[in-house]
């Protein structure tokens, strides 16, 4: 358990250190774009469509993958007011609820994005002349990580409220049994929902197929990560109801 979890730890501080490195990337080539073209306009009366295309691409770029770091650190909006009058237990099935609205909404925006590339993705940009396949690539890409980064924190917020919560092995139980049915049902949608898009079918009929070969490939990655990130969660689950020792593991008490 220790090796795993020090492996976990590791693998996910490369994560988001790469997440964060990349936002401020953005960040920063978002802010000198933008210097340089207020220079060159106001200076030199030179404007350039490319470099106003890409200030936008950029800044929506930034406003993605900086709602990730927001689902990392909890920084969206809400509303705790009825949580905090119930109890503990109400509390982190609230939590719970809330989490899982948000993945379907995140999944979902995910799926139908397909449709949306499908359909506009060959077209070219009017300033810097690439696919819009290639910007439009960035929404799925955005909403599976913040469905990823809001499993994670069931696992690294919401379980250890419910060890707090669990006054014996029983209670702590019953919680590992329902959060592995979630978690099995979560696996199984979101492979059932990749299975619904004929790949082949759509990579054969394209006028693109380099293209839908590109976005399968994107989405396979994308559908397999969550599929397997969700599926880990379910097997710690699965393990913290048959091994005895987890609960005092836990920070429960015996």
């Amino acid at each position: 358990m220790g090796k795993s979890k020090e492996f976990s730890n590791n693998f996910w501080n490369v994560i988001d250190k790469g997440l964060a490195g990349w936002s401020i990337l953005l960040m920063g080539l978002m802010a000198t774009m933008v210097v340089i073209s207020v220079i060159m306009r106001y200076v030199f009366n030179l404007t350039y469509v490319w470099s106003e295309e890409l200030i936008i691409y950029l800044f929506v770029a930034t406003t993605y993958f900086g709602s990730i770091m927001c689902v990392k650190e909890m920084e969206h909006i809400d509303i705790p007011f009825l949580r905090d009058m119930a109890s503990k237990n109400v509390g982190i099935i609230m939590d719970i609820f809330v989490c899982l609205a948000n993945i379907a909404v995140q999944i979902g925006l995910a799926y139908f994005s397909f449709t949306w590339i499908e359909k506009t993705g060959s077209s070219l940009t009017t300033g810097l002349y690439i696919p819009l396949y290639v910007v439009y690539s960035m929404f799925p890409i955005c909403f599976f990580l913040m469905a990823i980064y809001t499993f994670r924190r069931i696992e690294n917020k919401i379980v250890p409220a419910i060890k707090k919560a669990s006054k014996g092995r029983t209670g702590w139980s019953a919680w590992n049994l329902l959060l592995f049915l979630i978690y099995a049902a979560a696996a199984g949608g979101i492979g059932y929902l990749y299975t619904t898009i004929a790949w082949i079918e759509k990579i054969k009929t394209s006028i693109k197929p380099v293209m839908m070969t590109i976005v399968s490939a994107i989405f396979t990655i994308m559908f397999a990560v969550c599929i397997l990130l969700v599926t880990v969660f379910a097997i710690k689950r699965l393990i913290c109801i048959f091994k005895k020792d987890t609960f005092t593991e836990a920070g429960g008490e015996q």
